[in-house]
């Protein structure tokens, strides 16, 4: 969405944590490890917007699936003034036990979240968004991760062939140059690096062994856009092999079971172990990614992380079915000889996660409790294009002082439906619109799902496609990652 809606809607999460239900609400999350919220899914991500600018404190949601937890972090961005607030912590989209070997992006998107939360010494804490599948995830651990992390200062000195070695040993790519993340190039006194963790890639122009210059720089260009001060490259890799204990590694191997594998599949994994603990990084599957890593997103967090639950039973559901469907998978192909005995999983079961998310404080919004506080949210009715039923209640709104906001891919159709109906509305372009609460507010944009909140002499109504049309049409997710198949 543009700056100015982003501002707008905005401004509601802002109105929200100053309301006596939030206040209270927040006061008792201070005094209880879990708390159960009972909100409509519209509401959800406004809740989230307002309880993170309000506590100031790192939250990681958690969702049923990948596809709600897209949903879900581009709908708090929303009622946030700023949507690159929000960030994601992508599943792998990988089949456990194939040979196959995920889109870079992937990866890349991993790293940042995890770069991210290195330090805690950040302007905003960290708001992340997850799925199932995104949290059972077997990841680099933390200390490899800061292990492998560089940071390089303007006026630091340094030796550019210990900078380039150390780069290799982080994953990264030697290459002519610079064009996508995970590479590196040399020319003269000029290093450029594309870090998995960042949008731009960076250019160190050395004076001597002295960083001079620090830039960003457009890859497609090669020319440098602004001057940075640090910056802290992150590995490019989620699996770096010699940095795992050989120990542990010899004991997995040592207790792998051959006996329903050929001789080839036998040779085959050996050779793949082998090749992977030479260094030959940039050829390994995931297929052995729980050989190598053994820690998940949760050993990244803060210990003052509060865990939200878009809907803890639903989350549950799904995560005992998901240790189900990876359990048959994993036995169909021990049988079939695809995989040895003992094989090492590259996720964690479910059950295991859940003792580990008992450490930190967590709240279910979809909670069935009967004590559970909604916080006078509530749901709105389907007008569904019923021009009369639309003009009716919103004038009945307006009468009442009501803000009335709708949020439609399609403000001019509505608008003229307003207009014929004599109902004062407002095309919406700056926030302090929002001050006249006689007229209906009309927000180019896409929402999930409406809400109202407060009493009927002090109410708010939000309106989406979806009451006023039946059906949202959304902004594109972000696409699902490709894979590509090793060769058999």
């Amino acid at each position: 969405m543009e700056r100015g809606v982003l501002t707008i809607l905005g401004s509601l999460s802002n109105i929200l944590e100053k309301t006596p239900g939030f206040i209270v609400l927040a006061k008792r999350m201070a005094q209880q490890r879990h708390t159960p919220v009972r909100l409509p899914p519209g509401a959800k991500p406004l809740f989230i917007a307002a309880l993170w600018k309000h506590l100031k404190r790192p939250l990681l949601i958690v969702t049923s699936s990948s596809d709600e937890s897209r949903r879900l972090s581009g709908q708090i961005g929303t009622y946030l003034e700023n949507d690159s607030y929000v960030s994601i912590f992508t599943e792998t989209n990988l089949t456990p036990y194939e040979r196959l070997w995920a889109d870079n992006s992937t990866s890349n998107d991993r790293l940042s979240v995890l770069t991210s939360l290195l330090s805690p010494e950040h302007k905003y804490p960290s708001l992340i968004v997850t799925s199932i599948e995104g949290l059972t995830s077997k990841t680099i651990s933390k200390t490899v991760l800061k292990k492998h992390s560089m940071k390089l200062n303007k006026e630091s000195t340094i030796r550019a062939t210990d900078v380039q070695e150390q780069w290799v040993r982080m994953g990264y790519r030697k290459d002519d140059s610079v064009q996508i993340p995970g590479t590196f190039s040399q020319r003269g006194g000029i290093l450029d690096i594309f870090p998995s963790n960042l949008r731009l890639p960076v250019r160190v122009e050395l004076l001597g062994n002295k960083i001079d210059v620090l830039n960003n720089f457009d890859p497609s260009t090669q020319r440098s856009i602004k001057p940075i001060e640090t910056v802290l490259i992150s590995p490019a890799l989620e699996i770096l092999p010699l940095e795992s204990a050989h120990q542990r590694i010899e004991s997995y191997i040592s207790n792998m079971d051959f006996k329903r594998c050929n001789t080839f599949t036998k040779n085959r994994v050996m050779e793949d172990i082998t090749e992977i603990f030479s260094g030959n990084t940039q050829s390994q599957s995931y297929l052995y990614n729980g050989l190598i890593n053994t820690e998940s997103l949760l050993n990244h967090l803060y210990d003052n992380h509060i865990v939200i639950f878009d809907n803890e039973t639903h989350i549950s559901l799904s995560g005992n079915s998901l240790d189900l469907r990876n359990g048959k998978l994993k036995r169909d192909r021990e049988l079939r000889g695809d995989i040895p005995g003992n094989f090492p999983d590259p996720y964690f079961e479910w059950n295991k996660l859940i003792k580990d998310l008992s450490n930190y404080q967590q709240i279910d919004l979809g909670s069935l409790d009967a004590t559970a506080s909604n916080m006078g949210f509530g749901s709105t009715p389907e007008l569904v294009s019923r021009t009369d039923d639309l003009s009716h209640a919103i004038s009945e709104s307006v009468e009442k002082s009501s803000l009335t906001i709708m949020v439609t891919r399609s403000p001019r159709r509505i608008q003229e439906i307003l207009s014929d109906h004599s109902i004062p509305n407002i095309i919406d372009t700056y926030p302090n619109d929002l001050l006249d609460k006689r007229a209906v507010h009309i927000i180019e944009g896409s929402l999930n799902q409406g809400w109202r909140f407060g009493s009927d002499k002090n109410k708010t109504i939000l309106l989406t496609d979806l009451e006023l049309f039946g059906m949202t049409r959304q902004s594109a997710h972000q696409k699902r990652k490709k894979f590509k198949k090793a060769p058999i």
